[in-house]
């Protein structure tokens, strides 16, 4: 007898969360700006993380130079652990090539300035708007220039990377349906 109440308290906790998160998702308005968020050119052809976490560190009061935050980043051939490549080398290529950054080493580094930054991934689209019409701004991983292509193998992250992926959806509309590489968001300091 215990286990079944256990069993039905379990149940019903859960299909109160969902209709929680439902009563949450309807309640996100259809457009929301967060004002004071200031974005600036970035100095490095691969610095688009450095410079995005630079302005959104701003916006919660801290100043960090591009350049600084960039040195800051931890090295490594997986993007997930740190700067792949050379910051000024051309974008468009996957590792071991070149490549960039992924959010968790950003958000690391975010938080050694004192930011309470938060890495994530697969996000869906309300989770995104829903930081936003909270008056948080994020920093979202798009995938630009997409055409088709296959996928290849990488050694280090022991996962598919797609080298290319098809001319649909655009960029807008894979972040739209969930395909966000990472996101940040931050707590109110």
């Amino acid at each position: 007898m215990k286990k079944v109440a256990v069993v039905l308290i379990v149940t019903l906790a859960v299909i109160a969360m969902a209709r929680t998160a439902q009563a949450q998702e309807s309640e996100i308005p259809d457009q929301a700006y967060v004002s004071g968020v200031a974005g600036h050119a970035q100095q490095y052809s691969l610095s688009c993380e450095s410079r995005s976490a630079a302005d959104w560190a701003a916006y919660w009061g801290i100043k960090i130079d591009e350049t600084e935050f960039l040195n800051r980043l931890p090295r490594s051939d997986n993007p997930d652990e740190g700067f792949v490549g050379y910051p000024n080398d051309p974008w468009g290529y996957i590792p071991p090539a070149s490549y960039g950054v992924h959010a968790d080493p950003v958000a690391a580094t975010l938080r050694a300035y004192g930011l309470d930054a938060h890495a994530g991934t697969g996000l869906s689209w309300d989770e995104v708007r829903g930081e936003v019409a909270a008056g948080r701004p994020v920093i979202v991983w798009v995938i630009g220039q997409i055409w088709a292509g296959t996928a290849r193998e990488y050694e280090a992250l022991k996962r598919r990377i797609l080298e290319e992926l098809g001319p649909d959806p655009p960029a807008y509309n894979a972040a739209k349906e969930g395909f966000i590489r990472g996101v940040l968001a931050a707590a109110r300091r």
